[in-house]
């Protein structure tokens, strides 16, 4: 009976373990299905409007002024750019709608530095996002800025760039029996202006 017991329990363990490989495969496969949606789409959008990606990869390992945002966001002959956003706000001014968007400013997630998108755009555009607003959750921008989530695939066109001031913080901290100054400044913070030309919602591909 006690060998009946173990051959059971055998058999049993074998087909858990079958079973989770099963779906380990099947979550992988619809993963990697997936992946290849995204390219595609991001190939679509690359075809159809020939922008520029953004942030270009040498961003990560260099200072960024304002000069280098306005020569490869605004001065590229019309050309759009393709970045991955997360949605701050809707606004509407006068008869005008507005899109907002921070993007980080590397694809290095170990930087602070951020963009803030402010796109015109048609009421059509946000309509669905009014009518039914997105999950809120309080970690969302943050896992956007670590790399971790994403949220919207945007192409705009950019009309102009600016820094935002950064601002700093002046304290004093006790270190042992020393008082110690400390001074904090903001990650470097800018301002894009431009047209919403066409946004994806990354949840919105199929899986």
């Amino acid at each position: 009976m006690k060998k009946r017991n173990l051959y059971m329990a055998g058999i049993i363990i074998c087909v858990s373990a079958l079973l989770l490989s099963c779906n380990s495969k099947e979550y992988d496969g619809s993963e990697r299905e997936w992946e290849e949606k995204f390219r595609n789409l991001k190939t679509t959008l690359i075809n159809r409007y020939r922008p520029i990606w953004f942030p270009p990869q040498n961003f990560a390992e260099r200072r960024v002024f304002t000069h280098n945002l306005q020569e490869l966001l605004v001065n590229q002959d019309g050309k759009p750019v393709l970045f991955d956003g997360f949605l701050d706000d809707i606004t509407k001014d006068g008869n005008q709608f507005f899109v907002h968007f921070t993007s980080r400013l590397s694809d290095d997630a170990s930087y602070d530095r951020t963009v803030r998108f402010h796109l015109r755009c048609e009421y059509g555009d946000v309509r669905s996002l009014l009518e039914k607003p997105p999950e809120y959750r309080d970690v969302s921008k943050y896992l956007f800025l670590k790399g971790i989530q994403k949220d919207f695939l945007v192409v705009a066109q950019i009309t102009d760039a600016k820094k935002i001031v950064n601002y700093t913080v002046l304290a004093t901290s006790s270190e042992g029996t020393e008082q110690v100054d400390l001074e904090i400044r903001s990650p470097d913070t800018f301002s894009v202006n431009g047209e919403l030309l066409e946004m994806v919602k990354y949840s919105k591909i199929p899986q």
